[in-house]
């Protein structure tokens, strides 16, 4: 793995951390309340990171199966990224893609975090054999801002995690902590 890559994964996993330690501590009843109706749990949000990381890893190892179709990034990739990194730094709400969009209800934190640990030794793993020559194709399709390089998917998914950080914050500030 590049420095690049290397650095990109350690922030990833910082901002994994982090959303885990926010949640330390909650009770299995605290990690799945709701804070209102029709809302997600801390639980819940975390069920739909890792699913949306398994999602991500699940696309782009099928599209290095045939490497060939890939096209090269372009600026029209980086505008994308972009637009796509500022509306994650925002406090705007998304509708989750429906591949992600349904959350388990009954959540265990010690097995969202193993489980959230084997879904990063599979991007470790995946990124320790992808051929640097697919770095800057655009390997992976997110469902609204288009097609992004290796980087670039990366960076999206630090900052959906980042995203969802203030989504746990309010969460945690609604429930009874006691």
């Amino acid at each position: 793995m590049n420095a690049l890559l290397t650095k990109k994964v350690a922030k990833l996993e910082h901002e994994k951390q982090t959303m885990l330690k926010k949640v330390e501590g909650l009770s299995i009843k605290q990690l799945n309340q709701q804070p209102e109706a029709n809302s997600w749990s801390a639980g819940q949000v975390i069920d739909h990171l890792l699913g949306a990381e398994n999602k991500v890893m699940d696309y782009i190892e099928k599209k290095i199966q045939d490497p060939t179709v890939l096209k090269p990034a372009s600026l029209k990739t980086k505008l994308r990224s972009t637009i796509l990194n500022i509306s994650l730094k925002s406090s705007i709400k998304f509708k989750a893609p429906k591949a992600v969009a349904i959350a388990a209800e009954n959540n265990d934190l010690v097995q969202l975090t193993n489980d959230w640990n084997q879904t990063r030794e599979r991007l470790n793993k995946l990124l320790k054999n992808l051929d640097k020559s697919l770095l800057d194709k655009e390997i992976f399709r997110h469902p609204t801002a288009g097609r992004i390089n290796m980087y670039q998917t990366l960076e999206f998914m630090t900052l959906h995690i980042n995203h969802h950080q203030m989504q746990i914050d309010s969460i945690l500030n609604k429930i009874n902590r006691s």
